[in-house]
């Protein structure tokens, strides 16, 4: 029986997020020790010692052997599943309903919109995850804790700091994340539109399958992995000092003399001036290189793994 018009445009999200569901895990698996060296890089405080990415591998391998690159892989694995879920089904539903109710005439502020309302929903189920990840990334490094695997980790932080302990900066990490998702999200749509016929019409014949007269309606392998490229690469550098002051923020917490009021980084703002104070300009871009390197394979593959995954999802249903 065939489906009607509005059954199609509801089906539209469910297709999105059973792609993200296979590609969330398939980048995060693959890209996760650029993602341990970047954690890494972005704890050093030290103000003018710069190690570059290519060195920090060398200290990880010698010091840790290759399984260092790997700590925290188990929870970001599990978290990915619901997590893109949420991301890429959020930002799917927010551009539909801001496409269909025509709450703005500027396609940028459709996807800018979607991307942070995506990164809201989806920190539900990031936050902890990252917390959990980045500790045991980083606890070589940070000598206050000392967790024995990803699920060590998660009972010590709620015994000892409480169910907000695995919500620590979730503000910070929404205004670190959001602007990353946003302008990602936005550029990515941008360039799509480069190769297919990507403005509001179109979008809305694809999702109710009335799309005969596009000459082409999807992104092929090369033209998904060139825009999210780009875009990931472009949006991870930009964000970068929030990123590392989310990081900061999210790892004092754990040492044995951390107190809300002596906190050396208590929100994103302040942490923003203490980094360009102790480190200067240059130190709000640590790690930056080692977070492009990450996120844009990871964003690459992500995006695009979703991209070829929707039509062929979507022809099943």
């Amino acid at each position: 029986m065939s489906l009607s018009k509005k059954e199609k445009k509801e089906n539209e999200i469910k297709v999105v997020m059973i792609s993200a569901l296979f590609a969330g895990s398939t980048a995060k698996f693959i890209t996760h020790p650029i993602d341990t060296v970047k954690a890494k890089l972005q704890v050093n405080y030290k103000k003018n010692l710069t190690i570059t990415v290519r060195e920090m591998v060398k200290v990880i391998t010698l010091n840790e052997g290759i399984a260092g690159f790997y700590k925290g892989l188990p929870v970001s694995l599990i978290g990915s599943l619901p997590g893109s879920v949420l991301y890429f089904g959020s930002y799917e539903f927010a551009k539909k309903n801001i496409i269909e109710k025509k709450l703005t005439d500027y396609n940028f502020l459709n996807y800018f919109i979607s991307g942070m309302f995506a990164e809201t929903i989806a920190c539900l189920v990031f936050v902890p995850v990252d917390i959990i990840k980045e500790r045991r990334q980083v606890q070589s490094n940070i000598k206050t804790f000392e967790y024995k695997n990803d699920l060590d980790a998660l009972v010590q932080i709620i015994r000892k700091e409480g169910v907000r302990g695995i919500y620590k900066a979730y503000g910070a990490t929404l205004a670190s994340f959001g602007p990353l998702s946003a302008t990602q999200f936005t550029i990515f749509e941008k360039m799509k539109g480069l190769f297919v016929s990507n403005d509001n019409t179109a979008y809305l014949k694809r999702i109710k399958k009335e799309n005969k007269d596009l000459v082409k309606k999807e992104l092929t392998f090369l033209e998904s992995m060139f825009c999210s490229s780009i875009s990931s690469g472009l949006a991870s550098i930009i964000t970068n000092p929030l990123d590392l002051v989310k990081m900061r923020m999210q790892v004092q917490r754990a040492g044995s003399n951390y107190t809300a009021e002596n906190a050396e980084y208590k929100n994103i703002i302040q942490g923003l001036g203490v980094v360009l104070r102790n480190e200067g300009f240059n130190g709000l871009f640590k790690g930056s290189i080692a977070r492009a390197l990450y996120f844009i394979p990871m964003g690459s593959l992500t995006m695009t793994f979703v991209e070829i995954m929707k039509p062929v999802v979507r022809n099943m249903m």
